[in-house]
């Protein structure tokens, strides 16, 4: 972002730099990924994202890109993804042409609608995986439904039992425990994140979080999902026939994705006090002193007993949780309710 204000006469420098710095990672065993930096946001017309710059920002991300494939190292392209991004929003209406909202505020610094964006794009360069984890039921056997688990552990709720006689068994609730290998992404929930994902075509849950439920052959025209009898959403048959994600549904599963992040983020702010307003701190030659110097080492360590402290609560925050899950059938207008008694769903692992 600061090295190609120097234009084309920076440009070989840039690169040679890249070059140097590959080499030395080299030496240490470091495995490298070259990120490009992200875009400029600005009003210019005609320019990608409304920059100029932009132009030459794309020069030396392409000129990375030659470093990467020469050294042999990973190359991620974050700043393509984001122009598309801002241009769609613009496109769109959601961001604004020529004021606010915007992802880059200053037309520099993201605001966490930017971090989200970016974010999405450095993953997806690291092709990191779509899936957190599946459970697929096939309701058209009436005594004991088909189950197909992905990183999850599915087992019949204690409570659950067969339909009352009389009862149709596809019309009954279906109850089961869910025991996922991972959590779904934890994207803070801002204004600014809602604003970002709300532009056509960017799906950071789709690319990034699949945490899904699909359930095959119901007969119902809708249902309810409940997880630990919280409501997650309403659909038709056909929906969660063809599977939802449930990575941004209200529930627990969501809380606790939001308690981990800003967990994660007061961490964070502690390691950036510890390290930019104590440890590098430059102490004044006239007060540069044995005595500052033990002081400083002493709040260093009590930042350090509090960053691990953190750590602990983060790693405690981030363990899958059992849930119940029931998509219980909604009657149609005028109808009678479903039965309440629920199918049993096998174990599987």
């Amino acid at each position: 972002m600061n090295d190609a204000r120097a234009g084309d006469g920076g440009y070989d420098g840039y690169l040679a730099n890249a070059n140097t710095l590959a080499g030395k990672f080299k030496d240490l065993g470091t495995r490298i990924a070259f990120v490009t930096t992200s875009p400029e946001e600005r009003y210019e017309a005609g320019a990608p994202a409304g920059s100029n710059y932009n132009n030459m920002l794309l020069k030396y991300s392409d000129g990375l890109r030659t470093v990467s494939m020469e050294t042999s190292n990973f190359f991620v392209d974050q700043i393509r993804p984001m122009i598309e991004v801002i241009e769609a929003g613009r496109r769109a209406k959601v961001l604004g042409e020529a004021a606010n909202p915007r992802l880059i505020p200053d037309g520099v610094h993201l605001n966490w609608g930017g971090q989200l964006v970016t974010a999405t794009g450095i993953l997806k360069g690291l092709n990191a995986p779509t899936l957190v984890s599946s459970v697929e039921i096939d309701a058209k056997e009436t005594t004991n439904y088909k189950v197909k688990a992905v990183n999850a552990k599915v087992t019949p709720h204690p409570i659950a039992i067969r339909p009352a006689p009389g009862a149709a068994a596809t019309t009954a609730p279906i109850e089961f425990e869910r025991l996922d290998n991972a959590l779904p992404w934890p994207v803070l929930i801002t204004t600014e994140t809602t604003l970002a994902q709300n532009i056509s075509g960017f799906t950071p849950m789709q690319d990034l979080s699949r945490y899904d439920l699909k359930v095959t052959n119901l007969t119902a025209p809708k249902y309810e999902v409940r997880i630990d009898n919280v409501v997650a959403g309403t659909y038709s048959k056909e929906e969660i026939g063809a599977g939802i994600n449930f990575s941004r549904a209200p529930g627990p599963v969501q809380d606790q994705a939001q308690a981990l992040i800003k967990q994660i983020l007061q961490k964070n702010d502690l390691f950036f006090n510890r390290w930019r307003g104590i440890q590098i701190y430059s102490i004044p030659a006239w007060l540069h002193t044995p005595e500052a110097e033990a002081l400083r080492a002493k709040e260093v360590a009590r930042l350090d007993t509090q960053i691990a402290d953190a750590e602990k609560e983060i790693n405690t925050l981030r363990q899958p949780v059992v849930h119940t899950w029931i998509v219980n059938p909604l009657p149609a207008e005028g109808a009678a309710p479903a039965p309440t008694s629920a199918l049993v769903v096998p174990a599987v692992m």
